[in-house]
């Protein structure tokens, strides 16, 4: 009676050990692992430009900073094709909230607070 009960037992576990084993191969299947979506940064800040005029200078300031910032960790953005777009919408904002938004090499945003007439954005 020793005897069987161990070779059911064993034959128990072997039942469950392949059982296991089936599963794990079946769940070992090659994932499909979708690509990353490539999100053009210089595509949403266009996006984010196009409604500047209808908020305050404050927010035409933060974005231009925001802006910067991107440009001087991606020098290469400039020929985005985004790029000319966004620099445009930014000057056109800042012109209605009657700032003069200047653009040049370098980068760097200055406000002209003597003056209260200047905004200047260099990259």
């Amino acid at each position: 009676m020793v005897t069987f009960s161990r070779i059911f037992s064993l034959k128990g576990f072997l039942c469950m050990l392949f059982a296991a084993m089936a599963f794990g191969f079946a769940s070992c299947e090659k994932d499909s692992v979708e690509e990353p979506v490539k999100v053009n940064q210089m595509e949403l800040f266009y996006n984010e430009s196009k409604g500047l005029a209808d908020t305050s200078i404050d927010s035409v300031g933060s974005f231009s900073d925001k802006f910067c910032v991107y440009m001087n960790q991606h020098h290469e953005a400039i020929n985005d094709e985004y790029y000319s777009p966004t620099v445009d919408n930014m000057v056109s904002a800042a012109a209605a909230f009657g700032y003069k938004l200047t653009i040049s090499t370098g980068v760097g945003i200055t406000f002209d607070t003597e003056w209260d007439e200047g905004y200047f954005i260099t990259f």
